[in-house]
């Protein structure tokens, strides 16, 4: 939910603070807020978006190791500290998970390459703008976990494949 710009406030134990926050155990309830652009704020506590959506409906599928709660602790600091999200190597690194952010993020960037490659004047700007738009996708392809083969072309694939005629033609 965070990555979709929603802010998640967690509720601490009383007794518990900030600083003393060492166990997910310590949380016992958060808050939701969405800030719209003009400024709007409407806050939703779990009980009021539905019992799937209590803690401790949520933690029955969450994985319950010192690793996982080491994890989930340091998500939890993010949250209060309004941080981006700690993990990027979860379950949001599965195609499957993408939220709407991270699809139009990839988008963007795909619109943005396409641009840089439709306005290469020559074959040297052209694959100048390829390399870039490579390496763009290969951190894309990374931080998201999209490694299906065929989806992605190498550096290599580049190199071997002509330029399209209308470069340098405008």
């Amino acid at each position: 939910m965070r990555r979709e710009g929603f802010s998640i406030d967690p509720r601490l134990r009383r007794g518990t603070a900030k600083d003393s926050f060492t166990d997910p155990g310590q949380v016992v309830g958060y808050r939701i807020t969405w800030r719209s652009a003009d400024g709007w704020t409407e806050r939703f506590n779990a009980f009021e978006l539905g019992d799937d959506m209590r803690l401790k409906r949520l933690r029955d599928g969450w994985a319950d190791d010192v690793r996982s709660r080491s994890l989930a602790v340091q998500e939890w600091r993010a949250a209060m500290e309004n941080r981006p999200p700690f993990l990027d190597d979860g379950r949001e690194r599965h195609p499957e998970n993408l939220s709407t952010h991270d699809m139009e993020r990839l988008v963007s960037e795909a619109f943005a390459i396409a641009a840089n490659l439709n306005s290469a004047a020559d074959d040297d700007e052209y694959r100048a703008a390829m390399r870039e738009g490579l390496h763009t996708f290969d951190m894309l392809r990374e931080r998201y976990g999209l490694t299906q083969d065929g989806l992605w072309i190498t550096a290599t694939d580049m190199d071997e494949s002509p330029i399209p005629a209308h470069v340098g033609k405008i």
